[in-house]
């Protein structure tokens, strides 16, 4: 039998030309700076998963714009999207984010070490900042 594979969903949200990254609070990745992302449920569309994972890891809920990433790891496939903060209430779960704060670009590059994927992010970020991205009509909810 294969090892379970599963859909990670989440988003970029980018103000005033910076970035917002969680810090993680699970052992594996402690203190690692992620984009707010996480596991799509079995019963969720893309978009309202992706927006689920961004509200849980940031309080914030977005308008997802994009997509800016679509690529797969050995454990999951993972589809990021840009995202529109629709307030600036930062609140994250404490017990999955220690920290939540706005990076620039440069900035990010800086803490490369620091990132939980780096690949993953600054290939997500680079596509932002290059404008390769695909509109959200392109996902069909197929039943």
């Amino acid at each position: 039998m294969g090892e379970k594979y599963g859909i990670i969903v989440g988003g970029i949200i980018k103000s005033k030309n910076k970035y917002l990254l969680v810090q993680e609070a699970k052992k594996e990745f402690y203190q690692k700076w992620n984009l707010p992302s996480g596991h799509l449920k079995s019963n969720e569309s893309l978009l309202l998963g992706a927006k689920r994972e961004i509200k849980e890891e940031t309080g914030i809920d977005v308008k997802l714009t994009n997509i800016c990433l679509v690529g797969k790891d050995t454990h999951a496939l993972i589809i990021l999207f840009t995202a529109n903060a629709k307030e600036k209430k930062e609140n994250y779960h404490t017990k999955e984010i220690l920290n939540s704060k706005w990076f620039s670009y440069e900035e990010i590059l800086n803490i490369k070490d620091d990132l939980r994927y780096p690949i993953l992010i600054l290939n997500a970020i680079n596509n932002v900042e290059n404008q390769i991205l695909s509109d959200l009509k392109i996902i069909k909810n197929i039943k």
